[in-house]
């Protein structure tokens, strides 16, 4: 299956596919997005696929990620399956699909009408039977919970919503939230007495201090360990610190800190019995030093087949949702699209 750029000869695509489309899933294969199947994408992208003909083009098809035409280029029948053993999917794929829909179609009529009254949010709220919510007082830096997004960050802080009063255009956010948000009150930035910050500077000055020491203290040690010169279990002994250890770790594991969890897994593999050493500065100011003494290669034949197949849905989402992203910012970046109305 293709999507193609609105406007573009169909024929001709595959060979004048933009240099800048870079996507390793269907940029070199002409918009290729690979098979697909109920659930993995957009209602109206999959509403319109499946009544396709094959090597036929569709019209344009508006979703969530923009505008695209659809072209089938093979079909596959699923195999043969008693409805009884099927039933469960099939349920889950159409009640997640509707809610999709649902959601698409209240998240276009909240930018519609948040759009058409720019300088106040009741007639989406009430159209849409939505509750206003009020938030506390946040900064540059964002607040808790959806105020801690750096888009809703920077939309409550553009000019046309912190200057002009206007309401902002709907933000996506992760887990399927979206929102519009104006700016009700707005306190500008005044500078405070040095008396009033004396003990915060100096906090964050000890802070700064103690984080530069640490960082070097922990690269000294750190290229002594990779020379040799230093065995990491009697180091910490000498310290006086214990040393943590943790026997096997996943990618997804939370038993440590992203960063040293992440910093492990960038290592190279321990060669002839010696552990491979690195270290990573944490956010609070330590440094951490860690050792990894061995590699355990994953084995997909563990899997059994319903965790398989859970992976290999969530691989073909996510290809798939890549995909759409780009391809819909690339639409937004290079097609001219007029929106009609309806009356």
């Amino acid at each position: 299956m293709k999507i193609l750029p609105v406007g573009w000869r169909v024929a001709r695509a595959s060979r004048h596919w933009p240099k800048n489309f870079d996507d390793p899933g269907s940029g070199e294969q002409g918009g290729d997005v690979g098979w697909i199947s109920p659930g993995l994408m957009a209602k109206a992208f999959e509403d319109e696929a499946y009544r396709l003909e094959m090597g036929k083009v569709s019209k344009p098809v508006r979703t969530p990620f923009g505008f695209h035409l659809i072209e089938v280029t093979e079909i596959k029948s699923g195999g043969e399956g008693r409805f009884e053993t099927l039933r469960s999917e099939i349920e889950l794929a159409y009640r997640r699909n509707e809610a999709e829909q649902i959601l698409f179609d209240k998240a276009e009529k909240l930018a519609d009408l948040s759009y058409e009254t720019p300088d106040s949010l009741a007639p989406a709220a009430d159209v849409l039977q939505l509750e206003p919510l009020q938030s506390d007082w946040f900064d540059r830096k964002g607040g808790k919970g959806v105020l801690a997004s750096p888009k809703v960050v920077a939309a409550a802080f553009s000019e046309d919503v912190l200057l002009e009063g206007n309401n902002s255009e709907l933000i996506e956010l992760e887990d399927d939230q979206m929102l519009v948000l104006r700016v009700v009150e707005h306190e500008v930035e005044q500078p405070q007495a040095f008396d009033e910050v004396k003990e915060r500077i100096v906090s964050l000055l000890k802070r700064d201090k103690a984080s530069e020491l640490a960082t070097a203290k922990g690269e000294e040690t750190l290229q002594a360990l990779q020379e040799g010169s230093v065995n990491l279990e009697q180091w910490a002994q000498d310290q006086g610190w214990k040393l943590e250890e943790n026997v096997r770790i996943k990618r997804n594991a939370t038993v440590l800190p992203a960063l040293i969890r992440d910093a492990a897994f960038a290592l190279p593999r321990p060669e002839s019995g010696k552990p491979s050493v690195g270290g990573v500065a944490l956010g609070n100011g330590d440094y951490a030093l860690l050792a990894v003494s061995k590699v355990i290669d994953g084995d997909p034949s563990s899997l059994d087949e319903a965790a398989r197949k859970v992976a290999q849905e969530q691989l073909a989402k996510s290809k798939g949702e890549a995909q759409f992203n780009l391809m819909g910012r690339y639409l937004r970046e290079h097609a001219d699209i007029e929106l009609a109305t309806e009356n």
